[in-house]
């Protein structure tokens, strides 16, 4: 096994996210993906060790980030976005 992680880059309209990459580059075929929702905590260890463990068993999986850069880890942020986003459900993002 040749297990790979790593940050993916990527955009909602002007919101910069970053997800969590993870697959196994021993197997050459095409493989099933993966998408792993993180919890309230943000895109955290927890939702990346979940992700090199589907990818160990041979899928290619993205843990999203729902939040945007910086803010798992950091409680307050993280507060900020779940009750802007539950006051304003048509709120793309913070």
């Amino acid at each position: 096994m040749a297990l790979t992680t790593g940050s993916l880059p990527y955009r909602d309209g002007e919101i910069a996210l970053t997800g969590y990459l993870a697959w196994d580059e021993a197997l050459p075929d095409k493989r099933p993906g993966i998408l792993i929702i993180h919890g309230g905590a943000g895109l955290d260890d927890h939702a990346k060790g979940q992700a090199r463990r589907y990818a160990a068993l041979g899928f290619v999986v993205l843990a999203c980030d729902m939040f945007g850069d910086g803010v798992a880890g950091d409680r307050e942020r993280v507060m900020a976005s779940v009750i802007g986003l539950r006051d304003d459900p048509q709120r793309r993002h913070p």
